[in-house]
């Protein structure tokens, strides 16, 4: 799933059960009020493009960019999952845009 807006819900994204290997990269989730992301621990979702180096907007992360490369130097956990956002990005993706 990439270059989505999700915005304005409980939960953004809630992968439970067998909602395995699936790619999320490139979205901005906004005002989500219960969280932006959560995962049931031990599935297999990728939270980023590894070939493009491209994560997604979390408007609750709280990293910074060094480099000023656009993409966070820390990764952004995902709630009661082991896995994360390796490649966060600082200020939400153009092909995902959001109303406000």
């Amino acid at each position: 799933m990439y270059n989505n807006c999700i915005q304005n819900n409980d939960v953004g994204i809630y992968c439970c059960c067998s909602a395995k290997s699936n790619y999320f990269y490139n979205n901005a989730l906004v005002n989500n009020v219960q969280g932006n992301a959560e995962e049931d621990k031990g599935l297999t979702n990728l939270w980023y493009n590894s070939s493009n180096g491209m994560g997604n907007y979390w408007d609750n992360y709280t990293g910074t960019d060094g480099n000023h490369d656009g993409i966070g130097d820390t990764p952004y956990m995902i709630p009661r999952a082991e896995n994360q956002d390796r490649y966060p990005l600082m200020a939400p993706p153009l092909d995902a845009p959001c109303k406000t």
